[in-house]
């Protein structure tokens, strides 16, 4: 599940590959978050960032359309990305924060000892790769199977409870999916400013 943002004018969707990164998912005029801890809106969040909401300042959900004031949305965008490269060049770079809920999910119960525990993760390896996602979450836990160094386990507490807080860092990429996704987001913003009828552009916010 995720949340999609879609740049509509008129009755007309409006999608188009980003000239900077035409391979990436985030598109002039798509912009999409999962909920997980990998979702565009959670990274920024963890860092004070503004996310989708803050960036265009939607704020309600009571209409499925919605106009932002672009201007003001091209400048927190550029903000927001001034913000994430200094996090780039700093010690936090790849910063990832997980969160385990402490508690079982559903009818399940918490294993007891370390061979529960190597139960779980032994089925969960078993599954057919073809079939499996690389870092997912399930009733019985989170799964890395891409690998992730852990720097820290902090104990803290969340809507659901008590639970674990995973401290992780990603792996330095050439690219940066975040800040491309950034980019892109100002590239739209760009692109609407460009259109001699930009009043008509808005933007449709799946949740």
């Amino acid at each position: 599940m995720g949340l999609d943002v879609y740049l509509w004018k008129g009755r007309e969707s409006v999608e188009i590959n980003s000239t900077l990164y035409p391979e990436h998912m985030f598109k002039i005029g798509y912009f999409r978050s999962s909920y997980n801890s990998g979702g565009l809106n959670t990274v920024l969040g963890t860092y004070g960032i503004p996310d989708l909401y803050g960036i265009f300042e939607y704020a309600c959900c009571n209409s499925r359309l919605f106009k932002p004031n672009w201007k003001r949305s091209l400048a927190r965008c550029d903000d927001a990305i001034t913000q994430y490269r200094a996090i780039l060049d700093g010690l936090l770079k790849g910063i990832r924060i997980h969160n385990v809920t402490c508690g079982p999910i559903g009818k399940g119960k918490l294993p007891q000892n370390t061979q529960e525990v190597f139960e779980i993760v032994k089925h969960e390896l078993s599954r057919d790769p073809k079939l499996q996602f690389t870092n997912y979450g399930n009733a019985s836990g989170e799964f890395y199977l891409e690998g992730e160094t852990v720097i820290a386990l902090v104990r803290g507490v969340s809507v659901c409870g008590p639970c674990m807080y995973v401290v992780t860092r990603e792996e330095s990429s050439p690219g940066d999916w975040y800040l491309q996704a950034l980019e892109i987001i100002r590239e739209t913003i760009q692109y609407v400013l460009a259109q001699p009828d930009r009043r008509k552009f808005s933007l449709s916010w799946s949740g």
